[in-house]
């Protein structure tokens, strides 16, 4: 087979020279030069180069002490490759070539750095290019080409598109010369690379077209293109319109054109990742290729484009008549056009390609349906069943159900398909299928049942009337069809299954739970409700009871216990059993309780349960708890030896241990004894009592021996006890079998000869079968039961073996006990939680701990084991409507025989679940019956609209936090609280329903605040009726009863008080009632809704207050709260009046915008896209105004609830006088003014300049504006503001005084107060007590840290104190204040000592200091600008004209081209635009003078990104972040702080006003310190 020479040259060959190579201008000529060096006499140094980098390396040579060649010979021929770093700047600059050679070593060792870190690299690289942009920009291109090859090479292709960008970007910003066929190779060689974005690659079409000839630039253009295409990268999207463009350029026919295009395109591989637009703009010339060639047809249907939309692409099949293979007879066209893999493989094919999309875009598609159709006779005719259910995939039931229909033969379907009905019923697409066909095939009907399960479950959270949901499912007839068999399968499942799963089943029935849903098989629901739980119960009594056991020791702990476990953990240390509850470890052992420990965690310190590891060894328990950044443990042989070790020292997920005879116990690697820091674990361990084995997941045996004494590993192997029984085809699940030693008597799980043991076979049926060491044995059928075979387990009196099994995972899991039909006894949920089936036991231990368990009372499981289904039957028909109290004794009159307390209770738990049950049934059957429309208690009616919670988050926006909307779960949650806690005197099981976001219960403390909104001119109708429908909910719950008060608390509990609450829980503490409403028992924490008759709240008993919140509900009583409604449902909202907004601004010193937003509520809107009559309504012609307002009283309005309490002041004492005064003002005024001191208002436009401009991040720009305006009253720079850090406020004035200095108008009045102002803060920072925060300092460094100052240290009430520095006292992390009054100056030393030992020092503050104390600030703000007639400051032919003159004399300019120059030198921000604005000039006027100016050698002409402008000063360019405007970096010491100034402070501001600016910067430029770039400065090599 022959290779073409230009993939030989692609793959990196060396061809011979002379070798004619199709793209030859594509390739270059490989010389050998050889060099001569004076230190090497005799020897020659060849290199290998190519021709176009000769002059390169020769220089490099040269560099390095060697002669010029003495030969150059060629040897071949190579791929050209373009000039690169530093080989273009050793040709193009020889000058400086030295300079980029010094930096080669850089750039390699950050090289290097990328293959590992690329962000370092990146951000060095970086560094490296601001230098060589300060100096010699004409080395940027080829030195970020260089960088971007180092990503490249380390598979970082977007970090080099980027460097590839930043080259191009360097053009431009220079306006550099471009080496044209330099350029085209490097655009191939990263496109190649895949290194280039569209963005990019349409840049490089328009600058081509600016610079070459039209058919230069398209057949440049198109080359790049077709290479990268078929280099493996799919066309960008818009690459169409770039050719088409430079083909029309060109004189080109577009049609030709375009099928080129494709012939060169359509045999890339790449090509299915094409866009849609690439498929869109071809499908024309697509299809007449396609039409004329069979074979492109047939490639076609091989193609499923990714990125493709389906009806683009089934355009594209039917107008290039592929379709006729689809859908014509099998030979009807060309083999060449057929589809790869027939129209069976097509349509599998298609379906993947759209399940591959998101659920969210993958809709129905008509189009596709109507195909399928016309493919029927032939899918039919070809026999191969297509696959439409795969395995994880969603299934495109309407796709199914066509095929179906129409005889089509499908594939089965795979074991784990799936579908949500939701995305179906969702699609509003036409084509929707009924499903009939579907339903009807056995196979796919399961596919639909799940489908209606899920269906049905969704949004059954808040128990709402499921009939919508039903007529939903019914209105389909496959569905129903499918509805039909669930209700069949429940029934079959209910009859057949034990108590355990009842309620779950009955849950399930309760989605369907009404007259629709039922009369879709009124015969199941019968068998269902008519089924007779005597039997169920009988069997399960006479089977056997987990409480007819007991564990002595455990039940002796958990007496002790208070009535919940929630706050009980249990750890498992073979044969003990770690309990843990509050503080206290109890060690149980088999026979009794071993050890009590109080556990000696210091208070402040983590008791996360999760993290907390508890190990018991040698009779000593080692305590270990998370601290954060670390852990510390002890062991309570020596608990004042608290040790601190690495997060991973111990595990939190240990397996189960066993104790060595010798002492210590084994985790399966070496042994952890007393006192080790540290534990070595491997995985599950066994022992036979002789030898012990650990778990060996990947070995076939899946058990590996071991030595416990050292860890060391031996042979893999098994027991004996495995091994026997050996089954053919019933392998050994080594997962779940087990074996270990035990000193018990006798257990219920089995045991023989000292061993206890179970091992487990896995049928091929899928069923199991396991088998104790005893002999006991029990198999469990295939299907019967979910869970995993984890013991086999006998009751007392009885020779039946049940199974008991693990179900579900982690601290979700519960262990299962069975009979072998699948009947179940019992289910126990894991971790110490109580149990409906263990009444009687406190606790229930561990599966493997079930062998210490004995028998209770004997003579009762004896009784228990004769019990008849007659008598289960009888006892179930008296415990109904009998309280839960009540049973035990009914329990004793039918069975006296019982005489154990745990186990009548026991029975009592079982019978009364039973009664709840039977219940349960009887309501269901009122509902079939038609007595009842659902099973949903009589109270757990709506209270509201679906969509009341999605309103309510609308109109309290602002007012409360955010709560999730979850339909009217609000005032559910409202209305169940008041129940709970003003209703009748709850019991102390009872348990409220608490459904919904918490949070929801701020809205009680806003009320006032909610009826203004209610009633806001420009409140929406749906908010208003669901804000008027909270207060009625609000007014009827009993909360607001006079003179009673709400709070939210977060109690801590004591250390000896049990964290036993659960929520909805009520508790009493004397008239007090509190809602429990989260209980966190790690933290021990319980959250509460507290609420007193009285108004008066106390401590809790057993607790402490952490946290706590007044719900302010004031004045607000049920009676105010009605007669509002009343009077908002008769009236209309309020009519906007302009001049409430202008007598509120005036009278209270706010902006008028702010004044706005208050009266209309303070509404959350987007403002910059508000309507335009609603602001023109308003009185609001600039939308950026009620924006910045709305960031006042989102930041600066100190929070929620200050400007919750300022709209609930707007209401008068009588609500009517609303209508017909308006709000009232009087009580905002004196509010206003109280907070913030009598002021005058800012104007909004002066306001938004500054918001836009970020000067006072983070604090509004309306409040710092305020002060500035009314620096005799502002609160901050009068003395300290509550709310506001001094820090904040600080850095926001120094930032804004300068801003304000160098653009307020000449005679703007605030101009006067800036002086005053920054006289002001000067002052504040000479209070001898005024601190600021400065930065952050660890407690392991604190003395070295205040010993670096060299200064005493005093220590008093305030903290530390050393030199300027307080250090306040805190827990470990310190934060640093600083008093200004002390520092002797910006030099002084200790500033030095802050930047150098503090973990993180607050720069922003040092720079503001520094401009405050150094005066700079103080001189800016000082300066006196001349009056002017009219016009800017910054228009230098009116503020100084006879600088004008004189730089138009000495340059040879024109006036206007001198003006315009002036303000390129001086001024920081001299846009087009704003250089129109100062001057007026027309358009035309500012193009000559830019055209005047550009001519001269004084300024650079080129593009820059944010500039602005297209004429710049020659040297180096600063590029900041928005909002900053990028600038020259000469510039730099006329602004304020320097460079400091812009980097720390983050400020671009003058030193001076603009004329005095002008004056400066023309000084600067006479005196020899013009605009230029820097001098280069490297390492010269030695």
């Amino acid at each position: 087979m022959s290779i073409d020479a230009t993939d030989l040259l692609e793959a990196g060959a060396v061809l011979p020279v002379g070798t004619v190579v199709a793209k030859d201008d594509t390739t270059d000529t490989l010389t050998a030069r050889r060099y001569t060096h004076p230190v090497l006499a005799g020897r020659t140094v060849v290199r290998l180069v190519s021709d176009a980098l000769g002059e390169a390396e020769d220089l490099s040579m040269e560099f390095l002490g060697f002669d010029r060649p003495q030969r150059v010979t060629p040897v071949g021929v190579v791929r050209q490759q373009a000039l690169g770093f530093p080989a273009w700047a050793l040709v193009n600059d020889p000058a400086n070539g030295h300079h980029a050679l010094a930096l080669v070593k850089e750039i390699e060792r950050l090289a290097r750095t990328a293959r590992s870190r690329v962000g370092p690299a990146k951000d060095g690289f970086n560094a490296l290019g601001e230098r060589l942009a300060r100096s010699v920009p004409h080395f940027l291109p080829t030195f970020y080409e260089e960088a971007g090859r180092a990503f490249l090479a380390a598979d970082s292709v977007t970090h080099a598109a980027t460097m590839f960008g930043k080259a191009r970007d360097a053009e431009r910003a220079y306006a550099l010369t471009i080496d044209e066929d330099r350029q085209h190779a490097v655009f191939l060689e990263f496109a190649l690379a895949g290194a280039l974005t569209a963005k990019a690659l349409s840049g490089h079409a328009r600058d081509l077209a600016a610079r070459r000839t039209p058919a230069d630039a398209y057949a440049m253009f198109l080359r790049l293109c077709v290479e990268r295409t078929l280099g493996g990268l799919p066309p960008y999207a818009a690459m169409h319109t770039d050719l088409r463009r430079l083909a029309r350029a060109a004189g080109l026919d577009p049609a030709a054109e375009d099928e080129r295009v494709l012939g060169e395109l359509l045999a890339a591989p790449a090509l299915h990742r094409a866009p849609e637009a690439f498929w869109t703009a071809y499908r024309q010339p697509l299809a007449r290729l396609a039409t004329a060639d069979p074979a492109l047809r047939g490639r076609l249907l091989g193609l499923t484009p990714r990125n493709c939309g389906d009806d683009v692409w089934l355009a594209v099949l039917e107008e290039a008549d592929a379709t006729r293979a689809l859908t014509g007879p099998a030979g009807g066209v060309p083999a060449e056009a057929e589809s790869p893999d027939g129209p069976a493989g097509w349509l599998r094919r298609f379906d993947e390609h759209r399940e591959r999309r998101s659920w969210r875009v993958r809709k129905r598609h008509p189009g596709l349906l109507a195909l399928v159709e016309r493919m029927a006779g032939r899918l039919k005719a070809d026999g191969v069943p297509v696959a439409l259910c795969r395995d994880h995939d969603a299934v495109d039931l309407d796709l199914l159900d066509t095929c179906l229909a129409l005889g089509v033969p499908v594939a089965d379907p795979a074991g784990d398909v799936r579908h949500r009905l939701d995305n179906w019923f969702s699609d509003d697409t036409g084509g929707r299928r009924d499903l009939v066909a579907v339903a009807a095939d056995a196979r796919f009907l399961p596919v639909l049942v799940e489908g209606v399960e899920r269906r049905l479950r969704t949004g059954r959270r808040d128990q709402h009337d499921p009939t919508p949901r039903v007529r939903e499912i019914v209105a389909v007839p496959g569905l129903r069809t499918a509805l039909r068999s669930w209700l069949d399968t429940l029934a079959d499942a209910v009859g057949r299954q034990g108590l355990p799963t009842l309620d779950q089943h009955l849950d399930r029935v309760g989605t369907v739970a009404c007259p629709t849903g039922f009369a879709v098989n009124p015969d199941a629901v019968r068998r269902l409700v008519d089924h007779d739980l005597g039997p169920v119960l009988g069997r399960t009594l006479r089977s056997g009871l987990l409480d007819e056991y007991g564990w002595p020791a455990l039940d002796a702990a958990a007496e002790r216990l208070a009535e919940s476990t929630a706050d009980v953990q249990l750890t498992g240390q073979w044969p003990n059993l770690l309990l843990l509850t509050g503080d206290l470890v109890t060690v149980i052992g088999p026979d009794g309780v071993e050890q009590e420990h109080l556990m000696r965690i210091p208070a402040g310190e983590n008791r996360y349960r999760w993290r907390l590891v508890l190990r018991h060894v040698d009779g000593q328990l080692l305590v270990c708890w998370d601290r954060g950044r670390d852990r510390a443990a002890y062991w309570s042989g020596t608990p004042d030896d608290v040790f601190t070790l690495a997060d991973d020292a111990f595990t939190t997920y240990p397996q189960l241990s066993l104790p060595l005879p010798g002492g210590g116990r084994t985790m399966g690697r070496r042994p952890l004894r007393v006192g080790d820091r540290a534990e070595r674990t491997g995985s599950r361990v066994i022992s036979d009592g002789d030898t012990y084995w650990v778990r060996a997941a990947d070995h076939p045996l899946g058990w590996r021996e071991y030595d416990p004494a050292t860890g060391e590993a031996g042979r893999f192997s098994r027991p004996t006890f495995f091994e026997d029984g050996t089954v053919d085809g019933r392998p050994l699940d080594a997962g779940t079998s087990w074996l270990r030693p035990t000193e018990s008597s006798d257990s219920p799980l089995g045991r023989a000869d000292g061993l206890a043991g179970w091992r487990v076979r896995r049928a091929a049926d899928g069923g199991w079968s396991g088998e104790a060491v005893n002999g006991w044995s029990f198999a469990l059928p295939a299907g019967v039961a979910d869970g995993r075979l984890a013991a086999a387990v006998r009751f007392p009196g009885a020779d039946t073996t049940f199974g008991l099994l693990h179900g579900g995972r982690g601290a979700n899991g519960e262990l299962l006990i069975c009979a072998e039909d699948g009947f179940l006894l019992g289910r126990y949920p894991s971790g110490g939680e109580r149990s409906a089936f263990a009444a009687g036991s406190r606790l229930v231990p561990p599966a493997e701990y079930w062998h210490f368990l004995r028998p209770r009372d004997e003579a009762g499981s004896a009784a228990l084991r004769g019990v008849t289904d007659a008598q289960a039957g009888a006892l179930l028909a008296e415990a109904a409507g009998l309280d839960a109290a009540q049973v035990p004794a009914l329990v004793g009159r039918h069975l006296p025989q019982l005489t154990a307390p745990a186990l009548v209770a026991g029975v009592a738990g079982l019978v009364t679940r039973a009664a709840e049950q039977v219940a349960r049934l009887r309501t269901l059957a009122a509902v079939l019956d038609g007595e009842q429309d659902n099973a949903l208690p009589a109270q757990e009616a709506p209270a509201g609209s679906p969509a009341v919670d999605r309103l309510l988050s609308e109109g309290l926006a602002g007012l409360i936090q955010y709560c999730y909307a979850a339909e009217d779960s609000s005032l559910r949650l409202i209305a169940r609280a008041g129940a709970a806690l003003t209703g009748p005197d709850p019991t102390a099981d009872a348990r409220g329903q608490l459904d919904g976001d918490l949070d929801w219960f701020d809205l009680l403390g806003v009320l006032p605040a909610a009826m203004y909104r209610a009633v806001a001119p420009i409140c929406l109708s749906e908010v208003r009726e669901a804000l008027l429908t909270m207060l009625e909910v609000c007014a009827r719950s009993g909360l607001l009863a006079p003179g009673s008060r709400l709070r939210r608390a977060t109690l801590v509990a004591d250390a000896h008080q049990p964290v036993d609450q659960a929520r909805g829980q009520v508790l009493t503490v004397g008239d007090r009632r509190l809602l429990v409403l989260a209980v966190d028992t790690d933290d021990r924490e319980v959250d509460v809704l507290d609420w007193t008759p009285t108004g008066r709240f106390s401590a809790v008993p057993g607790f402490r207050i952490t946290e706590e919140e007044i719900l302010p509900t004031g004045d607000v009583t049920p009676q105010r709260i009605d007669e509002f409604v009343r009077l908002a449902r008769t009236n209309e909202p309020l009519e906007w009046q302009p001049e409430w907004a202008r007598t509120l601004s005036e009278a209270a010193g706010m902006s008028h915008a702010e004044a706005v937003l208050l009266l209309a509520g303070l509404p959350r809107l987007v403002w910059e896209r508000a309507p335009a009559e609603l602001l023109t309504l308003l009185e609001l012609p600039d939308p950026a105004a009620p924006a910045a307002a709305a960031r006042f009283w989102g930041t600066g309005g100190r929070g929620r609830q200050a400007f919750a309490n300022l709209l609930g002041r707007l209401i008068p004492e009588d609500p009517a006088r609303l209508w017909v005064d308006g709000p009232r003002q009087d009580l905002i005024v004196e509010e206003w003014v109280r907070r913030h001191g009598p002021r005058r208002p800012v104007p909004d436009e002066l306001i938004v300049g500054v918001d836009r401009a970020e000067v006072t991040s983070p604090l509004p720009a309306s409040t710092v504006l305020h002060w500035v305006a009314n620096a005799a009253t502002g609160r901050w720079l009068a003395g300290p503001d509550t709310g506001i850090d001094d820090d904040d406020a600080l850095i926001a004035l120094t930032r804004t005084l300068p801003w304000l200095a160098y653009h307020l108008a000449v005679d703007d009045p605030i101009r006067a107060a800036l002086p005053v102002a920054a006289d002001l803060a000067r002052q504040r920072l000479a209070d001898p007590d005024f601190t600021l925060f400065i930065g952050h300092v660890d407690d392991a460094r604190l003395s070295a840290f205040t010993a670096a100052f060299g200064l005493p240290v005093t220590t008093g009430p305030a903290g530390t104190e050393v030199g300027p520095v307080l250090i306040p006292p805190t827990d470990r992390w310190h934060r640093v204040r600083l008093y200004p009054s002390r520092l002797s100056g910006m030099d002084d030393p200790a500033l030095a000592v802050l930047r150098a030992r503090l973990d993180h020092v607050n720069e922003q503050l040092l720079a503001a200091l520094r401009a405050l104390l150094g005066g700079q600030l103080t001189e800016v703000v000082s300066h006196v600008v001349p009056a002017m007639d009219d016009g800017f400051a910054q228009d230098p032919t009116r503020s100084a004209a006879d600088l004008v003159t004189t730089v138009a004399t000495t340059l040879g300019l024109g006036v206007d081209a001198a003006a315009l120059y002036l303000q390129l030198l001086a001024l920081p921000d001299p846009t087009d635009r704003n250089v129109a604005r100062w001057t007026g000039w027309k358009p035309a006027r500012l193009k000559a003078a830019r055209a005047e100016l550009a001519a001269t050698g004084h300024v650079v002409a080129a593009k820059r990104p944010r500039a602005g402008r297209s004429l710049f000063l020659p040297g180096g360019w600063l590029a900041l972040k928005a909002p900053l405007l990028p600038l020259e970096r000469w510039k730099l010491p006329l602004l304020i702080g320097g460079e400091g100034g812009v980097t720390a402070l983050g400020i671009v501001s003058p030193v001076a006003p603009p004329p005095r600016l002008f004056a400066l910067a023309w000084a600067r430029l006479c005196d020899g310190d013009a605009p230029r770039f820097d001098d280069l400065v490297t390492e010269r090599r030695r």
